[in-house]
């Protein structure tokens, strides 16, 4: 699940998933909708990805780091 992901790679940036949020203006209602399962859109997985360094395929679990 997206969540998952996204919580792994803050926990490994030593950062909680509600601050990415912040740094990146995404509101919290948005993180509670993933946490309920919804996916984000596009726009969004990218600039995550972005924040992160990885693919977007990564963050929606299709591939491997």
């Amino acid at each position: 699940m997206f969540i998952d992901v996204v919580s792994e790679l803050c926990a490994k940036k030593g950062i909680s998933v509600s601050s990415m949020c912040d740094k990146l203006s995404i509101s919290r209602s948005a993180l509670a909708r993933w946490r309920d399962g919804s996916e984000p859109r596009n726009s969004t997985v990218k600039m995550i990805a972005d924040y992160f360094g990885v693919s977007t395929a990564y963050l929606q679990g299709i591939e491997d780091a």
